[in-house]
């Protein structure tokens, strides 16, 4: 039997977390989860794959005050009481919804943290944000969905299988758990901790936020833990998945220790295991210039542009790496690629030589822009 060995909140989008020993689950998730939010002067989330250095910060808040602390700054406290009545757009993903700005004081705070205006803006009232992905409606901050579990036994497979050694916190979870064995979770559909009944929806897709170094504002040149979790973990969209968002059916407490009693079970998906695959490797070598950054490097002709160019140290735009979002798109100047799949791009896109190097490998020598 599975136990809680760990409940984290992260009050901040992006920013530390915050450990708990026993936590309430009410309808938005952890009560403080997500609560607060830092977006541009145009309503538009900033969020660590953009901005590493939000992920040095250690957000404190309470019914009556806030604090933020980062290494490179003199910490900034102020009263709830002292916060503005207005409120703001802010977009998460594809909802759009009103967040409650806070005060001016912070913004200018993270301004100079973050290089560029923005702002501090909250959870309230009026920030009715409604999904319909499932049954219980309503999400705060979070991505896509409110709670996020992962076993102790799926990190440690995972740190098997990769080079470097990771931590859970790289991962961002709110509910840990010991597990029987690796991806247990995979296999639970409702499961109950302490007071308060779960239901799984999804597998969780990761990112690039995900190749953060813990505690730092400076992401791994070998793109791990991603380009492991290619190998034994990727989805037919080609995404890349590890942990389990759920909901909660009911409010109550949970805490560690709390036994995960699994009220009924589901067929688990199944990934294909390329690890041990030996591709059909010519051992062909092909030159790509990056040109207006003015980079150059060997690659090979098997593995993706995006994750050689990362293990060499050039350092390309990028978020998925799954070939939906379009951060890492590119203009083939000259040369040949095989794009992979992908769905980010237009056919126009295409026609006018757009590719993505998260998926795409060369067939020749290769000259790249970014556009």
């Amino acid at each position: 039997m599975a136990t809680v060995t760990n409940i984290y909140t992260y009050p901040l989008k992006s920013a530390k977390h915050i450990t708990s020993i026993s936590h309430h689950v009410d309808e938005y998730g952890l009560v403080g989860d997500r609560r607060f939010i830092i977006s541009d002067l145009q309503g538009n989330m900033l969020t660590g794959r953009t901005h590493p250095q939000i992920a040095q910060i250690v957000f404190n808040a309470d019914n009556h005050n806030i604090c933020l602390s980062h290494p490179s700054l003199a910490d900034i406290s102020m009263g709830v009481a002292e916060f503005g009545k207005d409120t703001k757009p802010i977009t998460v993903w594809a909802d759009s919804f009103k967040g409650h700005h806070c005060h001016q004081d912070i913004d200018a705070w993270l301004s100079q943290l973050l290089g560029e205006p923005c702002m501090l803006l909250r959870y309230g009232e009026e920030s009715l944000r409604s999904v319909k992905r499932y049954r219980s409606n309503k999400l705060a901050f979070a991505d896509g969905y409110p709670l996020l579990l992962i076993s102790e036994a799926s990190l440690t497979e995972l740190n098997k299988r990769s080079s470097d050694n990771h931590d859970m916190l790289e991962f961002r979870p709110n509910i840990v758990v010991d597990g029987e064995s690796d991806f247990i979770e995979d296999t639970w559909r409702r499961f109950k901790i302490g007071e308060v009944e779960f239901e799984v929806v999804k597998p969780c897709s990761r990112c690039v936020f995900t190749t953060l170094k813990l505690g730092s504002s400076e992401y791994r040149g070998n793109n791990e833990p991603v380009k492991t979790l290619k190998t034994f973990r990727q989805g037919k969209d080609n995404e890349v998945y590890f942990g389990q968002n759920v909901i909660a059916r009911n409010q109550g407490q949970i805490r560690v220790g709390d036994k995960v009693e699994v009220l009924s079970y589901q067929t688990p998906e199944a990934y294909p295991d390329t690890s041990k695959d030996t591709p059909a490797m010519d051992n062909k070598m092909v030159n790509v210039l990056f040109d207006n950054l003015d980079k150059s490097l060997q690659i090979n002709t098997h593995e993706p542009i995006l994750d050689q160019a990362l293990a060499a140290g050039v350092f390309l735009p990028r978020n998925c790496q799954a070939g939906r979002c379009g951060r890492c798109k590119m203009i083939l100047v000259s040369g040949e690629v095989n794009q992979g799949e992908q769905s980010a791009l237009t056919p126009f896109e295409i026609d006018n030589g757009a590719v993505l190097t998260c998926c795409a490998t060369a067939k020749t020598d290769l000259v790249l822009n970014l556009e």
